[in-house]
């Protein structure tokens, strides 16, 4: 086995050149396992509570709800209203959150795997803030963003392109763009290493609440439970190279782990 330093993609505030990480695999040089530019990186690799911290920031995921199920290479965390795993990463300014999910089985409303965002009937609802990404009930990948002047929908891919069960990496980065506004793109990679994405420049209320993982703030999205082997934040919005780039180790570090990421 050959060993090689690599600069991670995401450093700083850079955007370095892009490595491909699989033909660095097939010779033998080894692909970092976490992303030194991230707020916190979560790998569920451990089998239990441990890997709620980030391996290099020590970073925590604070657990809201019920205990997840921790398998060898993954946490599933239980149906139900407010079951997730809350970070620190605040809800304002530009940032990014990824996660590596599971399908689920299509929910009656929606499997929600990242959010800030209550419930239009929760009592603390008003005024309408936040935002969360979920499989919809038709499994398609779908941004929500609660606004006063109603919801906004961002449909990054179908049920087709994800099968059940299948695992899938999914992201969503916020620009500010100043005057209350911010620049949404939800990414998903895909089969044969494309990478997909949809973009919004909304008027967006930002909540106190940070970023969760799973379903810590809904109580009605909650009838299906979300399986992740990897939860990821970053203090800015990522590139699209660099989010190419971050989707190529992803795969790579989670095949080490018997899960292949589509």
């Amino acid at each position: 086995m050959r060993y090689a330093h690599i600069t991670p993609a995401v450093v700083g505030g850079s955007e370095l050149p892009q490595l491909d990480y699989a033909a660095l695999t097939a010779a033998g040089i080894v692909v970092p396992e976490f992303e030194a530019g991230a707020r916190g990186d979560f790998c569920f690799d451990l089998g239990d509570f441990r890997g709620l911290q980030a391996r290099l920031s020590g970073h925590r995921l604070a657990l809201a709800g019920a205990a997840p199920t921790y398998a060898a290479a993954s946490l599933t965390q239980a149906s139900g209203a407010r079951n997730g795993l809350i970070s620190d990463l605040p809800d304002g300014g530009s940032h990014t959150v990824a996660c590596v999910v599971r399908r689920p089985a299509n929910p009656a409303s929606a499997a929600i795997m990242m959010g800030t965002a209550l419930h239009f009937s929760d009592p603390g609802y008003t005024p309408a803030q936040g935002a969360f990404v979920c499989f919809s009930s038709s499994g398609d990948v779908l941004a929500t963003i609660r606004r006063a002047a109603g919801n906004l929908f961002i449909t990054c891919v179908t049920s087709s392109t994800i099968p059940v069960g299948a695992w899938a990496f999914v992201a969503m980065t916020q620009t500010d763009v100043g005057g209350g506004n911010v620049d949404l793109r939800l990414w998903v990679g895909s089969a044969g290493g494309a990478f997909t994405n949809t973009a919004a420049a909304v008027a967006k209320s930002i909540t106190a609440r940070t970023w969760s993982f799973g379903n810590a703030y809904d109580i009605v999205n909650t009838d299906r439970a979300i399986e992740m082997h990897r939860a990821l934040t970053f203090n800015r919005a990522l590139s699209t190279a660099e989010l190419q780039g971050l989707y190529e180790r992803v795969r790579v570090v989670a095949a080490r782990r018997g899960i292949t990421v589509a």
